[in-house]
């Protein structure tokens, strides 16, 4: 078996392969575990075994305590497996991406430290070359794992009419995917006639919730007529309905005890010093709700950009809102034509003696209001 960088302690490392070891079938091998930073779903390892690829949350892990498999996607049901090294992206270490298709169109985006993309990719190719996909259906034939670690039931009726949906299902897949992503691709292009010009252009901490969920480093980009792309630049531009930048403040528990010994001699700007700040910047467009987060020593950068952010997209939606209010100079000359027409009305009813001197006056005035 191959593994790949270890982030934390190598204890938990080895504690998390013997716990996935534990949800496998009994015939089933680890080729490959590693480490992936996945938000939604909440996944922490990505392994290949003999029989399939998996998306696990192993335990031990911060919130974790259980083991489970949250995606799998077997050897005969694969669709595409393709890597990226990441080139190009500004996180140093989470760069890599592993995109495993399935034929039904379920799809997992792994997020993987850069230097394990080839391992990854080297370990898939000789797993499929070494065990045909025959093996690896009748393998798994009749058992489909329940989602906790180390007990799974047979299931065999269900497995083989999911199996035959998919594959009836194989064929209107691929252009359903491609379908999605032409829209995608359309949706991503800046049309500055529709959107505007580019006015501000800010990289805001981490993705903590919305389409992009689990994507590292969260950017965002303002344009003139209140329009916004949140995440990367391949993200659609969507319309700015809201924008909001919030902020907690606690006091970093590790140094309390200590904080409070300083503060007895160096006052309350030692204190200061020990708060614990996290940055929340809230974007609502007309499709998605984004929420970026950016915690420890990138949150008080963040405090600036998320408030400059702030200001800006407020301003944009309501110069747009002030825009779709005011009338054009075409409604407003077909106002003021209408206007004289009904006054040329109302006197033709004065000069036959239909309105009195004080109505047509009063009418007269009315009309006059609105040119």
């Amino acid at each position: 078996m191959e593994t790949g960088k270890v982030s934390g302690f190598q204890s938990s490392f080895d504690e998390r392969i013997e716990s996935t070891r534990k949800a496998l079938v009994p015939s089933e091998e680890l080729v490959y575990f590693g480490e992936c930073a996945n938000l939604r779903p909440s996944v922490n390892v990505i392994a290949i075994t003999s029989l399939r690829v998996l998306g696990v949350e192993a335990a031990p892990a911060t919130g974790v305590t259980e083991t489970r498999v949250k995606f799998e996607a077997r050897f005969g049901d694969i669709k595409s497996f393709a890597v990226n090294p990441g080139e190009g992206r500004e996180i140093a270490r989470w760069k890599g991406r592993v995109e495993v298709v399935r034929a039904d169109g379920a799809s997992m985006n792994f997020v993987v430290p850069r230097d394990d993309v080839e391992k990854i990719d080297r370990c898939y190719r000789a797993t499929i070359a070494s065990e045909p996909d025959s093996v690896a259906a009748s393998a798994l034939d009749g058992i489909a794992p329940i989602m906790t670690a180390g007990k799974h039931e047979s299931k065999a009726a269900a497995w083989a009419a999911q199996r035959a949906t998919w594959k009836a299902r194989s064929s209107n897949s691929a252009a359903e995917t491609e379908a999605l992503r032409a829209d995608a691709e359309e949706r991503a292009v800046h049309d500055p006639a529709l959107h505007g010009d580019v006015v501000a252009e800010e990289d805001f901490g981490g993705m903590l919730s919305g389409a992009m969920s689990g994507v590292v480093g969260g950017k965002v980009w303002l344009y003139a007529r209140g329009y916004v792309r949140v995440g990367t630049s391949g993200s659609p531009v969507e319309k700015l309905m809201s924008i909001k930048y919030t902020e907690q403040i606690g006091q970093d528990k590790s140094a309390g005890g200590r904080a409070v010994a300083r503060f007895a001699t160096l006052g309350l700007s030692d204190m200061a010093s020990n708060e614990r700040r996290d940055s929340f910047l809230t974007i609502a467009t007309d499709g998605n709700v984004y929420t970026l987060v950016a915690k420890g020593s990138q949150a008080r950068m963040a405090a600036v950009t998320g408030r400059n952010l702030e200001a800006t997209g407020q301003a944009l939606i309501e110069a747009r809102r002030s825009e779709q209010t005011q009338p054009t100079v075409v409604q407003q000359a077909a106002l003021e034509v209408g206007a004289v027409d009904k006054l040329k009305q109302i006197a033709e009813l004065h000069r036959d003696g239909i309105l009195s001197d004080d109505e047509f006056a009063a009418a007269k005035a009315k009309l006059l209001e609105q040119l």
